[in-house]
């Protein structure tokens, strides 16, 4: 069985099986380091060095402990659903699962291959119809069926996954050492008279047919508006446009006068 290693595309739905508090001091600064600094990783080569030596540093103490390796990340999926059970999750929460699930689908760590796909489908729609049917911050208590929860829970138990329990605590001290530095990086928004950052490219492009219509895109100063006829597509067009800059690793936010959270075209 391949060894599951933590690398930057998977971070935020792997690390959610390990215990961070029960990792060494300089281990758990990283970890703050990377949430603070994320979206900087593709832009500062030093932001990227600095997250690149703390991934490696974290599989390596992870090895040790013999922590979330030879774990298929179907089963991590399964497990954090499973946790879900007779527990009240926000709207927020099962956005983030969600999310999670789709980066790792996106990214080939499940695929339809997979022995268990169907489950994993099936708990994908089963949290996004609970999702559309929230608003704002209404909250949902899960319950999963009992014949279903316990064909889960046989899937765990008969691979016998490590990791995905209670992660023992370490023993001794690590001297690992990882240049994190404090950052006043914000998380949205920086102020107007901050540096911009570097970067060695200032244009970016689109994949697929959407990156061959518009060509390269300029970072920094670009509007992009779309005019037709009534029922033309442009909504449709805008929504294919926002998907498209989004799978590059960018976010993204939409506000619309005309169409609400739960019309069609926005869950589609």
């Amino acid at each position: 069985m391949k060894n599951l290693q933590i690398t930057f595309n998977n971070y935020e739905h792997t690390i959610a099986q390990a215990n961070i508090t029960s990792l060494p001091d300089i281990l758990q600064k990283g970890h703050l380091f990377f949430l603070e600094a994320k979206e900087y990783y593709q832009q500062e080569p030093e932001i990227k060095e600095t997250i690149d030596l703390y991934l490696n540093q974290l599989n390596t103490q992870l090895k040790e402990r013999k922590e979330l390796y030879g774990t298929p990340t179907e089963f991590i999926f399964i497990t954090r659903f499973l946790k879900m059970h007779k527990t009240i999750q926000s709207r927020d929460a099962l956005k983030n699962y969600i999310f999670d699930l789709q980066k790792a689908i996106t990214y080939k760590e499940i695929t339809k291959e997979s022995q268990y796909a169907q489950h994993i489908e099936q708990i994908q729609q089963k949290l996004i119809v609970l999702h559309n049917n929230l608003i704002l911050k209404e909250k949902v208590k899960i319950v999963i069926n009992r014949k279903w929860r316990l064909t889960l829970q046989k899937i765990i138990t008969d691979n016998e996954i490590e990791g995905l329990g209670n992660i023992p605590q370490p023993e001794g001290k690590s001297n690992l050492s990882i240049p994190v530095q404090p950052s006043n990086i914000g998380r949205l928004f920086t102020p107007i008279n901050s540096p911009m950052p570097l970067s060695s490219k200032n244009t970016f492009k689109l994949d697929g047919a959407l990156g061959e219509l518009l060509g390269d895109l300029e970072k920094f100063e670009l509007a992009i508006t779309i005019e037709g006829d009534q029922g033309g597509g442009k909504t449709r067009f805008t929504y294919q446009l926002a998907a498209a800059i989004a799978s590059i690793k960018n976010r993204i936010a939409i506000i619309s006068h005309e169409n609400g959270s739960r019309s069609e075209l926005i869950t589609r």
